[in-house]
């Protein structure tokens, strides 16, 4: 199989983990594709996954019309459906106003790398607000919880990372950057403190890695990640980000993904793209509470 790049891989592993999900409501056929990868193949059950998904696909209303339209476009990915049958998907991406915002992203970002990767037209260009899935408030809130963990001596242990060069410097910075943490916007921009909070936030054995990487992730999804950091640290660190206990692998992930979400040209792996499928972690889904509408449910 052959990859355009990450966000191509992404979106087939999103589509793929809805369809699992979604599946059963086009039957058992298409809950054995789906624990497949979505592969629709000329056998019993891929015949009557294609009949069912097409014909949910293109009705709004239908009880399976995520899960059609996810198997559809999951295939499309693959390199395995015509062009025919791809068409039979709704449109109109107002047709998807009504699909939860998980979902939604997720559809619409299958669409948009259809578009691009495997070359179809005839789609609605999203509402960017609709790609995205991820409540960045709420991630915030708990990205700054993780950060002001860091005690006195902590923070003394961290301004001496860069072998105790400016460690004053760097210390007044790190207190100055957490009483000045305003709703997760990170203000500070100088190599005091963000030499060392760089350093510690790349090895996971530093005991400050957690309030560490927090920081990074702020600064990232403030917009101000310039050096494309954390799309080296996801290259390097993302099975430890994985295995992270849940109160900070939930939060880092969601983060992760709402860079993804939000940056058109966010890709770890874009010099490892001959061996893209042998290399590439994709991000896991966000936890529910990381999703748009957690906080009203």
């Amino acid at each position: 199989m052959t990859w355009g790049d990450f966000r191509t891989l992404q979106a087939l592993a999103d589509l793929q983990a809805l369809a699992r999900e979604t599946a059963p409501t086009l039957g058992q056929a298409a809950v054995r594709v789906a624990a497949k990868g979505c592969a629709l193949e000329a056998d019993e059950d891929g015949i009557a996954c294609l009949e069912a998904a097409e014909l949910a696909a293109a009705d709004p209303e239908a009880l399976g019309f995520v899960a059609g339209t996810a198997i559809l476009l999951a295939d499309c990915l693959r390199g395995g459906l015509s062009p025919d049958s791809l068409a039979k998907t709704h449109a109109s991406a107002e047709a998807y106003a009504g699909v939860p915002p998980h979902p939604r992203a997720v559809l619409l970002t299958g669409f948009r790398e259809a578009r691009r990767f495997a070359h179809q037209p005839g789609y609605d260009v999203p509402d960017p607000a609709h790609l995205i899935a991820t409540d960045r408030q709420a991630i915030n809130d708990a990205l700054v919880t993780i950060a002001r963990s860091l005690t006195q001596d902590d923070l003394v242990q961290i301004s001496r990372a860069d072998y105790d060069y400016g460690a004053e410097e760097h210390l007044s910075a790190l207190k100055d950057l957490l009483r000045t943490l305003d709703d997760g916007q990170v203000h500070a921009r100088d190599w005091e403190p963000w030499e060392v909070i760089s350093l510690t936030s790349h090895v996971p054995a530093e005991p400050w890695f957690p309030q560490t990487t927090a920081l990074m992730l702020l600064d990232a999804m403030a917009g101000t990640d310039r050096l494309q950091k954390m799309e080296f640290r996801w290259q390097s660190n993302a099975t430890h980000y994985c295995a992270m206990p849940e109160q900070y692998a939930a939060p880092f992930l969601a983060a992760f993904r709402h860079l993804y979400e939000t940056v058109d040209d966010w890709d770890p792996y874009w010099e490892y793209q001959s061996a893209l499928g042998e290399r590439a972690l994709v991000i896991p889904p966000a936890a529910p509470a990381f999703l748009k509408g957690a906080r009203d449910a």
